[in-house]
């Protein structure tokens, strides 16, 4: 079932991921539970992308997961991340407990927030649009 995030509270809970540029461009944001997101991410992986070098690379596959959750689901509660530390893009979602995970979008791999690899994914000096 969706739920709806108000702007001032996904601003407030973006306040964990630190040392970071966030654009939060509506005011009011779509989400899921956790398990509604997996499904989706499931969905996701069927479509077979192939990674490109500079052509068809993170960022790539972060901006089109963002695009595609979007137009599928009509669910806006997922960020674009530009990890300029780790020169990596993914995304994260905020789910209908305000729980945030990282997504990595060209395998379907997610963590919660405070259990990302932070060797891979650091989100701090990032950008993240929503």
């Amino acid at each position: 079932m969706e739920s709806i995030i108000q702007y001032n509270t996904l601003k407030r809970i973006l306040k964990k991921v630190r040392f970071s540029i966030k654009l939060l461009l509506d005011r009011k944001y779509w989400t899921v539970d956790i398990y509604g997101w997996l499904k989706i991410i499931d969905n996701w992986k069927k479509n077979k992308y192939n990674y490109i070098a500079d052509r068809f690379d993170c960022d790539d596959f972060a901006r089109l997961f963002k695009c595609y959750v979007t137009r599928e689901y009509k669910l806006n509660a997922v960020g674009f991340v530009v990890d300029w530390l780790k020169r990596h893009s993914y995304n994260i979602v905020v789910t209908s407990d305000l729980s945030i995970y990282v997504v990595e979008p060209q395998t379907g791999d997610v963590w919660k927030y405070e259990n990302r690899p932070r060797d891979k994914y650091l989100c701090n000096l990032s950008l993240i649009i929503f």
